[in-house]
C-alpha cells in the first residue's frame, strides 16, 4: 500500500509559484515542509518537482542498493572523462 505525496493547494496555471517568496525562497521551502512534512510535491509553473526535506529520508533514496541509477547517453560518455561522481 502506497500513501500519496502532500501537497498544497496550487493555482491553476501557475501551480505553487505564489507560495514562494522571491526575497527569501529557502524560508517558504521550510514553511511548506513544517506543514506537509519531510516530502511533499510541488507544481511551478509547468514542472513537477518532488521535495525533500530530511536528512535520513535523503539517505534513504540515495541508496543505490534500494533503488536503481539509470546511466545513459551522454551521461555514460562524460563518466569515461570524470568517473564517477555526484553528478555523473
Amino acid at each position: 500500500m502506497t500513501t500519496p505525496i502532500p501537497s498544497p493547494p496550487a493555482l491553476p496555471l501557475l501551480g505553487h509559484i505564489t507560495q514562494i517568496d522571491k526575497e527569501v525562497p529557502l524560508r517558504s521551502f521550510e514553511l511548506l515542509a513544517d506543514q506537509y512534512g519531510e516530502i511533499y510535491q510541488l507544481n511551478l509553473i509547468s514542472e513537477q518537482s518532488i521535495i525533500i526535506s530530511s536528512y535520513d529520508l535523503m539517505n534513504e533514496v540515495s541508496n543505490d542498493k534500494r533503488f536503481s541509477k539509470a546511466v545513459v547517453g551522454g551521461l555514460v560518455e562524460t563518466r569515461k572523462g570524470l568517473g564517477d561522481g555526484l553528478f555523473t
